[in-house]
């Protein structure tokens, strides 16, 4: 455990003098000298449960931060192959996932996501009805985009996709909006500060 806190405390100093904001430098230490460590509990004891006597030890975790903004591109038609879900979808969610049930981080406050569907990837956000028409068979993550959005995620299609596809607005699940073009949104949103993802 001390070798642990010491490797940290040493990427904290690396932060220090590297890009890392002042803010986060302080709330790194402070967490520390806090915890006795990055990791929250439920995340040890975790690792302990799921992978074995040891794996806490062996886990490194993040800092949690505020301001984290992200943009996420779903290009990408991938399903996972062992639950039927699209691939991004999946890495979405569980960017929600870690960030709220390990971190206790707030959407919204603590970190946003911003999702941008365009080329292959925008299918995840049609509704079943398009999808079928597109497709032959339903949305199959279509629930997990509806959870997201009530969670506050922002979800947008790439117009110029729909254009080429002959989607309407009518096309789209509830809650996710447009952009004229996908790719352009992605660069807009890097300049605003978000970083990109392209799961």
């Amino acid at each position: 455990m001390h070798r642990k806190i010491i490797a940290l405390l040493t990427g904290v100093g690396l932060m220090i003098s590297g890009t890392a904001s002042a803010y986060d430098n302080n709330y790194i230490r402070n967490y520390i000298s806090e915890y006795g460590s990055m990791c929250p509990q439920v995340v040890l004891d975790a690792a302990e449960e799921n992978f074995g006597e040891g794996a806490g030890e062996m886990t490194e975790c993040l800092a949690k931060r505020d301001r984290i903004r992200a943009v996420v591109a779903f290009n990408s038609g991938v399903i996972n192959k062992r639950n039927g879900h699209g691939q991004q979808v999946l890495n979405v969610r569980n960017i929600e996932k870690d960030y709220t049930n390990n971190y206790e981080m707030e959407i919204g406050d603590d970190f946003k996501v911003v999702v941008i569907g365009y080329a292959a990837g925008a299918r995840w956000l049609l509704n079943d009805t398009a999808f079928n028409k597109s497709y032959g068979t339903e949305n199959p993550s279509d629930n997990f985009i509806a959870e997201l959005i009530g969670k506050g995620i922002k979800f947008y299609m790439c117009q110029n996709t729909m254009k080429g596809n002959g989607w309407k607005k009518e096309d789209l699940l509830p809650g996710v909006n447009m952009v004229p073009a996908g790719v352009t949104a992605v660069l807009d949103y890097e300049h605003r500060g978000y970083k990109y993802i392209a799961p």
